[in-house]
């Protein structure tokens, strides 16, 4: 578990969003890399640190933010502190690189604005459906 699923989704919806993937292409790899992500994520049910929230912000962008629980999402709205950011959270894995508090705070306003938007506008929601859980 790592930060690399998380910028491949990234990478490749960037891509998408400026033109040089199609949807032929991007579509089948933006399902596998968003369930994959979406399985680490939960195999790491309680690390609310900034590889979650790179995977939350991940899945948004790729445009499965529906995926994520709306219990996560009102933990971070309830961690937020009150300079508005998220603080410097370093990830739980071992070796990862540290962190800055503008990374965490940048993807998560960047997930909250989205969630918000999956749930006040669910018909402008598009992507694959989430994988079901065993």
């Amino acid at each position: 578990h790592s930060y690399v699923l998380a910028i491949q989704l990234f990478g490749l919806m960037l891509g998408y969003h400026q033109g040089c993937l199609n949807p032929g292409v991007t579509n089948p790899l933006r399902r596998q890399l968003a369930t994959r992500l979406f399985s680490e994520m939960r195999a790491d049910t309680d690390a609310l640190d900034d590889l979650a929230i790179e995977r939350i912000a991940g899945l948004c962008y790729a445009g499965v933010c529906e995926w994520v629980d709306p219990q996560l999402i009102s933990r971070l709205v309830t961690e937020q502190q009150p300079s508005g950011s998220w603080g410097r959270r370093d990830p739980h894995i071992p070796g990862a690189a540290t962190t800055t508090e503008d990374h965490a705070t940048a993807r998560a306003f960047y997930v909250l604005a989205r969630s918000w938007s999956v749930h006040h506008f669910p018909s402008n929601v598009a992507g694959p459906k989430p994988p079901r859980l065993k």
